[in-house]
């Protein structure tokens, strides 16, 4: 199992974030907070997508975009290319995230109808009733990190606060692991669950494509399948595409172009080409 070193230790650091963030609000306010807030944007998965992501700090390529990021205008080159949601890392330590990102996050893609998802090493409801209250529509949740108690905790949480998940794995056992998660219970109950594939292989944080194919046809057949890290050009669009996913998360060129809106919509174009040349030879 890929439980590195890295997940460990940011499970870890999560864990102690949730603890003080509690000593300051109650979670039985931030409940109450997290049901009263506005509904955001629904998730809609129609043809191939993208979540284009917002990652100020790679562990593996250090800082990304310019000295002179701007939140704000990122998040308005996105929103131009109508992505399927926005993700938003808010560790603060690795990735420089922050919770403030989220909330701006939020209320900017509102205006452009686009969900926005929280990422982060997710461990506690808290953390998903924190991105309930700034705006969120869902949240990553990674299984190497989590039990099957977690996970299921954390599952019945997003579907009473109307959240969508995506569930991360990196190889065979995350994907036991979900797979024997009450998903169909939780669908039914209106939450939507998307289950990924990240091939990034955190003992040395190379990207392995070999994964996407390995681990593909595991994923639970009642979710939408996404293809997550590496993927950076048409070709690797192409290639997922083809294996099965019907959407792609993707950082960090995004944060490294120059034009992000025209790449990422150069991105879901090629995705979608890709999708009608499959259908014509089917």
């Amino acid at each position: 199992m890929e439980n590195s070193t890295f997940l460990k230790k940011m499970a870890e650091s999560s864990y102690e974030r949730v603890a003080k963030a509690k000593l300051i609000e109650s979670e039985f306010k931030l409940s109450k907070a997290a049901k009263e807030s506005i509904a955001p944007p629904l998730i809609y998965k129609n043809y191939f997508n993208i979540i284009a992501e917002i990652k100020k700090r790679s562990p593996a390529n250090g800082m990304l975009g310019s000295a002179n990021f701007d939140l704000e205008s990122q998040l308005k080159s996105y929103a131009s290319a109508k992505p399927l949601a926005v993700s938003i890392l808010t560790e603060s330590e690795k990735f420089k995230g922050s919770l403030d990102d989220l909330s701006v996050a939020s209320k900017i893609m509102k205006e452009y109808n686009i969900p926005v998802m929280r990422k982060d090493f997710l461990v506690d409801p808290y953390q998903l009733l924190e991105a309930k209250k700034l705006g969120a529509s869902g949240a990553l949740l990674i299984a190497s990190i989590l039990s099957d108690d977690q996970l299921d905790t954390l599952l019945a949480c997003a579907a009473e606060n109307d959240l969508f998940i995506l569930l991360e794995s990196f190889d065979y056992h995350d994907i036991e692991k979900i797979n024997k998660c009450a998903l169909d219970k939780y669908i039914n109950q209106g939450c939507s669950i998307l289950s990924g594939v990240n091939c990034r292989n955190l003992k040395n944080l190379a990207i392995d494509f070999e994964r996407f194919k390995e681990l593909s046809s595991l994923l639970p057949e009642q979710t939408i399948k996404v293809a997550e890290s590496g993927i950076e050009k048409k070709e690797h669009v192409k290639k997922i595409v083809g294996l099965g996913y019907s959407v792609a998360l993707i950082g960090s060129i995004l944060m490294k172009s120059p034009n992000p809106e025209q790449l990422l919509k150069d991105l879901i174009k090629t995705g979608r080409s890709e999708v009608e040349v499959i259908k014509d030879c089917s």
